[in-house]
């Protein structure tokens, strides 16, 4: 939780659910100096007297917040003295499955996002979890229905049809990956114009159909697309590297070579 961490920001409360901030300015400090909580140690507290489904509901919520805190053994211990209560809780399952996969255990965590999903699947963020979990470890065409789901369950399915880009580019069809593209697209325009979006976001589309034009061919377009990505994010190491490949895909050496040195310049930095 990085406003643990925040020098302009001191956290004076903090519970499983919520937490409380004053600015740290001196005139705050006589509170500050009294109050501040160490986000590294702090231990929380269950209700008195709980009934069963809120203590369960207790340790779902201190499980997720000491995983965000990267107290992750404890978080594995309170997510599991929860499900011991209530095994039926899919938070609780796809919380486990996340720490599962920081720490590599794979099949622990497909597991864990399997019982999610089956307990809840009117949830997109089940379908999603489980499919993208699929992709990370190979499987495309059983991450493809997955992820094709979520998207019909969502109502801005932008990160949805974003990743079914990439999952029709790991299967070779790049045709049906430039379509997806279109539709991530359309569905962040949707956000854009009620909050910022990150411009990685664009960057990864771009990226994608840059991909998937080199698939089909047309290497001036991937060109164009690697370049639109990394207009967004010129930092992007990554980004200047693939368009280097590109450009020596399409027999342009001298921009090949000057997209490297660019590679090399910024991982100097």
């Amino acid at each position: 939780m990085s406003l643990c961490h925040n020098h302009l920001w001191r956290p004076v409360y903090l519970d499983e659910v919520s937490i409380v901030l004053l600015r740290n300015r001196p005139e705050n400090r006589p509170w500050i100096d009294r109050l501040e909580v160490n986000c590294s140690t702090h231990q929380f507290a269950p209700p008195t007297q709980a009934s069963g489904r809120e203590l369960s509901n207790f340790y779902a919520n201190s499980g997720i917040a000491l995983l965000s805190l990267n107290r992750v053994d404890e978080a594995m211990e309170a997510l599991l003295r929860g499900e011991a209560i209530s095994p039926d809780d899919p938070i609780i399952h796809r919380s486990l499955a996340i720490i599962y996969e920081a720490r590599h255990q794979n099949r622990d965590a497909e597991l864990e996002y399997e019982t999610a999903l089956s307990l809840r699947k009117d949830l997109p963020d089940g379908w999603f979890e489980l499919g993208q979990s699929y992709f990370f470890h190979g499987r495309y065409a059983d991450a493809r229905p997955l992820v094709l789901t979520a998207a019909q369950l969502t109502l801005t399915p932008a990160r949805e049809y974003l990743l079914l880009g990439y999952i029709d580019l790991a299967l070779h069809q790049p045709e049906p990956s430039l379509l997806d593209f279109s539709k991530a697209e359309e569905a962040i325009r949707y956000w854009q114009a009620r909050q910022n979006v990150d411009p990685d976001f664009f960057a990864q589309v771009a990226e994608g159909r840059a991909q998937a034009y080199l698939a089909s061919g047309d290497q001036q377009r991937a060109i164009e697309s690697q370049q639109e990505a990394i207009r967004l994010t010129p930092e992007n190491v990554n980004r200047w590297q693939a368009l280097a490949s590109i450009y020596e895909t399409a027999g342009q050496k001298e921009l090949a070579e000057e997209a490297r040195q660019k590679v090399q310049s910024l991982s100097q930095k």
